[in-house]
């Protein structure tokens, strides 16, 4: 499946409550807040960083107490704009540990752990916004997925607030220059 996004640095934090209402007046509802922990992985054969490819190990914890894991893996990123396009396949997991486990006995290594706390809101036409915490940094970061003409209609509105990001989370806490 083909994902679209756009990640923005959101430079004013004091704006977030503004953002919030404006997604709420584009019908954007809150869904939930969410603590997540992504665990990224290295092939044994070949550098993701170099490939730009991903491979992680999500476990989300909602605020009703569920866990909830995916194995995920998106393809190198194309960017058009503040848009970046990627495949991206995921698969729901029983039990992180063991595909851990898994993966480190194949030759992967693990490096580097994102962790945030994610608020959630879904809009029209299945799009999804989310305003996430990052605790590796402690600043913030508004991510919306839809489709490209939403995004920049969205990110038009709150301008004043944001700065495009185009570096992954894993690279922005590992240091990383963009790619371009």
């Amino acid at each position: 499946m083909k994902e679209s996004e756009a990640k923005y640095h959101i430079v004013v934090p004091g704006k977030i409550g503004l953002i919030k209402q404006i997604l709420e007046e584009e019908k954007y509802k809150h869904q939930q807040t969410v603590e997540e922990t992504d665990t990224y992985y290295n092939h044994p054969c070949r550098d993701f960083s170099e490939t730009d490819e991903a491979l992680r190990i999500r476990v989300r914890r909602t605020t009703r107490g569920e866990e909830i894991r995916v194995l995920t893996y998106k393809g190198p990123r194309k960017t058009l704009g503040d848009i970046k396009i990627r495949e991206e396949y995921e698969v729901f997991i029983d039990d992180d540990e063991l595909m851990r486990k898994i993966l480190l006995s194949l030759g992967f290594s693990v490096v580097g752990i994102v962790r945030k706390v994610r608020t959630i809101y879904r809009g029209p036409k299945d799009c999804e916004a989310v305003i996430d915490y990052l605790e590796n940094t402690k600043q913030y970061y508004l991510e919306i997925e839809c489709s490209i003409d939403e995004i920049n209609r969205i990110a038009e509105r709150i301008r004043s607030c944001i700065e495009p990001e185009h570096r992954t989370y894993l690279e922005i806490i590992l240091g990383r220059i963009e790619r371009k």
